[in-house]
């Protein structure tokens, strides 16, 4: 264990979003949500997108230095990337949009990069078109980051598509760590993240309050605190989504 790197990771619950663990279905209204040729659902995308204030909060935390790099592994609508700008711009960064990163599996994602980012350097290898749960560190110029913050995707594992499935069976067949194999969409990107991470980085998501009371959930617990060296969880009294 003395061997394991050590991180630091804060953990944002949103209470208000009814996610019922014993069904396995999110009750919420969905939103159209258009997508180039295709048309999705946000329930299909697992999407939420986070408040301004919020994101802003959780970048200040997670970027500590001028010189971090960061990633949102499912960047959406840019709402987190634009409050990593902001933060790295506070610290003194110069070119804060150079160190920034992301995937998605929405190309539409790509649109609101290019209109709220503008033009980027080396954009095919720092921004994936792709389900991050297929995607590996060294597909990125760089490997290992400093922090990453987001809101991942949540979907109840019986909505999950078939290559998710797979791409699940493959993380959990070469990760030390043990998650029940129903658990929802968001839980494995957080397994999946910690791959991502430099040594000492950190990690800050919103989460629903299954992490707490689920039995998958509270299986995370363990694996949180092992890796970790310290674990936040803050809980919000407020619907946020």
């Amino acid at each position: 264990k003395n061997s394991t790197p050590r991180y630091n990771v804060i953990l944002i619950f949103n209470f208000k979003h009814k996610f019922h663990e014993n069904k396995g279905k999110v009750n919420s209204p969905y939103a159209v949500y258009n997508v180039a040729d295709q048309t999705l659902t946000r329930k299909e995308l697992g999407a939420f997108y986070t408040p301004t204030d919020l994101t802003s909060i959780m970048s200040k935390w997670a970027i500590h230095l001028p010189s971090d790099q960061v990633l949102e592994p499912s960047f959406r609508g840019c709402g987190f990337l634009e409050s990593a700008v902001a933060r790295l711009s506070e610290l003194g960064c110069q070119t804060p949009r150079n160190q920034l990163f992301g995937c998605d599996i929405d190309i539409k994602a790509f649109q609101y990069l290019s209109q709220k980012l503008g033009s980027l350097n080396n954009i095919t290898q720092r921004f994936i078109l792709a389900d991050f749960m297929t995607i590996s560190p060294d597909q990125f110029v760089t490997q290992e980051f400093d922090a990453v913050i987001g809101n991942p995707p949540y979907i109840a594992h019986h909505n999950l598509t078939g290559v998710q499935k797979k791409s699940i069976d493959i993380l959990c067949s070469r990760s030390e760590f043990k998650i029940n194999r129903r658990a929802s969409l968001w839980a494995y990107f957080i397994l999946h993240s910690m791959s991502f991470l430099k040594n000492g980085g950190r990690m800050a998501w919103v989460l629903p309050g299954s992490f707490l009371n689920s039995n998958y959930g509270i299986g995370m617990h363990a694996n949180l605190t092992y890796r970790f060296g310290r674990v936040v969880a803050i809980r919000l009294g407020d619907r946020i989504f």
